[in-house]
């Protein structure tokens, strides 16, 4: 199933943690090992160089690289954890009707 990798081609995955649209600029940071700021700084400029190359790239690497697991997580972990957090949504939303 695509996602379940942990890391992707070349070392290279999405970062979840960090992200701020879908993790491909915390990814490409983490596995440089340089700050996701800088990464999304560069690639700002070059959005603004070259906007359909980079945005027909992004895009590509966004539905190809694998999400970044925690450690010690497994997707049924995250599938509950995001189950039960509905859950308490639904419960905290029928309070305040």
């Amino acid at each position: 199933m695509r996602g379940e990798r942990e890391i992707g081609p070349w070392g290279l995955n999405r970062d979840m943690e960090e992200a701020v649209l879908l993790g491909v600029c915390a990814g490409l940071a983490r596995r440089f090992g340089v700050g996701p700021w800088a990464v999304r700084i560069l690639m700002l400029a070059l959005l603004v160089l070259f906007t359909g190359p980079v945005l027909a790239a992004y895009l590509t690497a966004a539905l190809l690289l694998p999400r970044r697991r925690l450690i010690g997580t497994t997707a049924a972990d995250e599938r509950e954890f995001w189950r039960q957090a509905s859950r308490e949504a639904r419960f905290e939303q029928e309070d305040w009707t």
